[in-house]
């Protein structure tokens, strides 16, 4: 079954950094409207509303980038779904590409004292910014990698503000977690900060790329995708190339630990939710790690959870050759959810 919304070419109206505030100073999204689109109603005047035919409900893609990256990487994901009638919205989130503010020591890679929690609220005040400016929108929340655990947060604590949840290269729940947090505890509190950023680094990242490393790929990006184009615009990309803080990293495994552990009471138990990974993804165990993800969202009174594995693919699913198929697969689960 094909999709009917691609049938139709859509003239996109995109707006760059806009802003809204967080405690530390802006963070800045992006927002891409279909101009032709029932639900670019803010953009229209009330006597172009007053149509014969009702309005359709806004639906809205909201997306989570992951960690050491930027909005600008998901241009390309934003104007496919665009393309299919969606508003997408992208933003920065604190510490990454445009949502920084030095004054209030947030740089490219330091995103605060409990930078993760407060990130995550940064996703949910753009959603209740989003339905402000589109009345009766239904909003879907995109997160991929460290996005995806953002989101998972996100929808243990406000997630009935959401209709539906894509959750895309998600990282599995490391063995040594605990250790890893008593270990950047003692190193902050021994003011090893540059050694410690350092390290976590080096272990975080390396361990991902050894299998690839073995096959000859592109030093340190090899485990990110299979597209070596891609590789090499992201080593070369300067909004990239920082490392996280100590307090950023000790910030991410307390993350990890709250959405790997107990939700008491789902706010929205009944939303659905979709995994998307790829099965050489290093991130997500080679699917093992996203399976379990799925299955421990489960646990939690979670009843409508579904996982897509792609043969071959790599931790950047959206960006991988498949992403069209990828992209495709999305909106007709988005249509059987009723969210075309």
């Amino acid at each position: 079954m094909q999709n009917q919304n691609t049938q139709k070419a859509r003239e996109i109206k995109v707006s760059k950094n806009l802003r809204f505030a967080s405690d530390f100073g802006d963070v800045a999204y992006d927002l891409y409207e279909p101009l032709d689109d029932a639900s670019d109603s803010a953009s229209k005047d009330s006597s172009a509303q007053a149509s014969k035919a009702p309005a359709q409900t806004p639906k809205i893609i909201q997306i989570a980038h992951g960690m050491i990256e930027h909005k600008d990487r998901y241009e390309w994901v934003a104007r496919e779904f665009a393309k299919r009638g969606y508003i997408v919205a992208v933003s920065d989130h604190r510490g990454h590409g445009e949502s920084v503010n030095e004054s209030s020591g947030i740089a490219l890679g330091s995103m605060g004292e409990d930078g993760f929690a407060r990130a995550s609220y940064d996703l949910y005040k753009l959603t209740c910014l989003l339905k402000e400016r589109y009345e009766g929108a239904r909003v879907v929340l995109l997160g991929h990698s460290m996005g995806s655990l953002l989101s998972r947060r996100y929808v243990s604590m406000y997630g009935e503000a959401l209709s539906a949840l894509v959750l895309s290269g998600s990282p599995a729940l490391d063995p040594n977690l605990e250790l890893g947090i008593k270990l950047a505890k003692m190193l902050r509190f021994f003011g090893a900060k540059t050694f410690g950023q350092k390290f976590f680094t080096k272990l975080l990242f390396g361990g991902f790329e050894k299998k690839f490393r073995k096959n000859g790929e592109m030093s340190g990006v090899g485990w990110l995708c299979s597209d070596k184009e891609v590789a090499k615009a992201y080593k070369a990309d300067p909004k990239c190339s920082f490392m996280f803080d100590m307090e950023s990293f000790l910030n991410l495994f307390l993350g990890m630990q709250d959405v790997y552990g107990e939700y008491p009471s789902p706010k929205n138990p009944h939303i659905p939710i979709l995994f998307v990974s790829g099965n050489d993804d290093a991130s997500g165990h080679f699917g093992v790690g996203v399976q379990r993800a799925c299955a421990h969202l489960e646990a939690q009174g979670f009843d409508d959870v579904g996982i897509l594995l792609y043969q071959g693919a790599r931790h950047e699913i959206l960006n991988e050759p498949i992403k069209a198929q990828v992209v495709a697969d999305i909106a007709l689960w988005l249509e059987a959810k009723g969210l075309q």
